[in-house]
C-alpha cells in the first residue's frame, strides 16, 4: 500500500512518508513542522523532546514551545539541586546525580542548549535521507540509507538521557559505555567538546560530527572530526 503524502487522511504515522507523521487532525505533515502553540501527536523520544515540533521541544500538555536555556550553568559545575539549574524561562532543570569519585550530581541540558542544536542537526540529514526506508524503520539502523546516522541519533539520544552519569566519570565507567555504543567516537567526542555543546553562551560555536573514520595524524594527536 502506498504512503500517504502530507495533507492526505491518516490514521496512524505508519501509513505517513518516512519523513512525515500523522497529525492531531488526522493527516500526514511534514516533521519538525509544527509551530509553536500546535500539539503533537505522539509522544518524544525523550521528556519534553518531539521530533513534529519546528523547536524539537514540548511543554507538559504536549504543545510545541520555544525551549529555554541553561544559564551559567555547564558540565564542569555541579549541583546540589534543581534550584542550582536555572532556565530561561524562569524554571530549573534538573539536577541528578552522575557517576563520579567526588559523588557530585550534574545538571540535564536543557533543550535549548547547543547540544540539542546538534541533535536537531542529525534529524534533518535523516528525514532527507530515508525516503527508501520501511515506514517503520524511518529512524532506525536497519535502514542501510542512514544506518550511521540513526546511529548518531541514537547514540546522542542515549547521552542526553544519561548525561550526568558521564560528568568526571572514571575511565573505565567511560570506556565500558562506550563498548555498547554504535558509534564510540561519538561519546568521546561530545565530552571532548563540552564546552562548546552544553552552554548557551557559546551556542554559535561550530563543530563537526564525529565518525567512525576518524584516524590519527603523523604526530599522534587525533584529527579534526569530519561528518560523513
Amino acid at each position: 500500500v502506498p504512503l500517504k503524502q502530507v495533507g492526505e487522511a491518516c490514521d496512524a504515522t505508519t501509513h505517513c512518508q518516512t519523513s512525515d507523521f500523522c497529525n492531531k487532525n488526522g493527516n500526514c505533515q511534514s516533521y519538525l513542522s509544527l509551530k509553536i502553540g500546535e500539539q503533537a501527536s505522539e509522544n518524544g523520544p525523550l521528556e519534553n523532546i518531539n521530533f513534529q515540533c519546528e523547536t524539537l521541544y514540548t511543554d507538559a500538555e504536549n504543545n510545541c514551545q520555544k525551549p529555554p536555556y541553561s544559564i551559567g550553568q555547564n558540565a564542569s559545575t555541579p549541583c546540589n539541586s534543581d534550584n542550582d539549574c536555572p532556565l530561561s524561562d524562569g524554571k530549573y532543570g534538573k539536577c541528578a546525580c552522575g557517576f563520579n569519585a567526588d559523588g557530585n550530581a550534574y545538571c540535564l541540558p536543557a533543550p535549548g542548549d547547543p547540544i540539542f542544536s546538534r541533535l536537531k542537526e542529525i534529524l534533518s540529514t535523516i528525514l532527507k535521507l530515508n525516503t527508501n526506508c520501511h515506514s517503520k524503520s524511518r529512524f532506525s539502523p536497519r535502514c542501510h540509507s542512514i544506518e550511521e546516522r540513526a546511529k548518531l541519533l541514537n547514540d546522542l539520544l542515549f547521552y542526553l538521557k544519561n548525561y550526568p552519569l558521564f560528568q568526571r566519570a572514571p575511565t573505565c565507567f567511560i570506556s565500558t559505555v562506550s563498548g555498547f555504543l554504535s558509534n564510540p567516537f561519538l561519546l568521546e567526542w561530545i565530552i571532548s567538546h563540552e564546552g562548546t555543546t552544553t552552554t548557551h553562551a557559546t551556542q554559535t560555536n561550530q563543530t563537526t560530527e564525529p565518525t567512525q573514520n576518524n584516524q590519527k595524524n603523523q604526530t599522534g594527536q587525533n584529527t579534526k572530526p569530519t561528518s560523513n
